[in-house]
């Protein structure tokens, strides 16, 4: 059996950067996850770059808030996941 795991992607501005990195996540080999990612209020293209791929592959999932910081995206990130292990 394969381990399910969550990848948590705080964005803010980065849309420069997002496309590579949203791109690195999809052509992994290993496919048994799914990435969380966190809009945190960015004021260029990244939130809608973000939810292009949210669109095509349902292994992605937005949240998009205030901007608040890489510590409370993460955590909201971490709010999402319903698993009792997290490391």
């Amino acid at each position: 059996m394969n381990p399910f795991f969550y990848i948590i992607v705080p964005i803010y501005n980065v849309q420069a950067y997002l496309h590579q990195c949203l791109d690195s996540l999809i052509n992994q080999t290993y496919t048994h996850f799914k990435a969380i990612l966190i809009n945190d209020g960015s004021t260029d293209l990244s939130g809608q770059i973000a939810q292009e791929y949210c669109d095509k592959d349902s292994r992605f999932v937005l949240i998009t808030q205030q901007n608040a910081g890489q510590s409370i995206a993460r955590n909201a990130g971490l709010a999402y996941i319903k698993n009792d292990l997290l490391s």
